[in-house]
């Protein structure tokens, strides 16, 4: 549990370990079946932040952000008759770039109570963390920060 303080008093740089473990990360020069497998090893993200050469957050891949891009192909003319399978392997030979979107990057510096209001309104189960430099430094994994919070007493029925 964390110490007695409240929301809008703590920073999401004191939040250590929670924020400290790098999620999945790819180049841009990545391809989307990379972005697959890096997602696919990661359990707690489910997704791969796409960063440049110098570690700045560029975008984001989730698996259903290459799920759009396939239907998207599957519904164009000339791929409404391809088969399932070629189709998917076409998208993932595909650079990251064509199924990336911007992220909602949550700085240390940013109070908890501003992060947690960012995840609530984007609907995200978590958000990449960077520094002042807008570096990749983490994640904010939000089913982490509410075991976290919560006593170990209740969650056990």
């Amino acid at each position: 549990m964390l110490p007695g303080k409240r929301l809008d008093e703590l920073r999401v740089g004191d939040l250590g370990r929670l924020v400290d473990r790098m999620p999945p990360t790819l180049q841009k020069s990545a391809t989307l079946g990379q972005a697959l497998e890096a997602i696919d090893s990661d359990p707690f993200s489910r997704k791969a932040y796409v960063i440049d050469v110098e570690g700045n957050l560029v975008g984001v891949v989730t698996p259903g952000s290459i799920i759009k891009l396939m239907l998207d192909r599957a519904r164009s003319r000339e791929d409404k008759a391809k088969p399932l399978a070629d189709l998917a392997e076409d998208v993932l030979e595909e650079g990251v770039e064509k199924a990336m979107r911007m992220p909602f990057p949550i700085k240390t510096s940013t109070s908890l109570a501003e992060a947690l209001s960012i995840l609530q309104e984007n609907h995200l189960t978590g958000a990449p963390v960077v520094d002042e430099d807008y570096k990749l430094v983490g994640e904010l994994v939000a089913l982490e920060l509410l075991k976290t919070l919560t006593p170990a007493s209740s969650t056990k029925a």
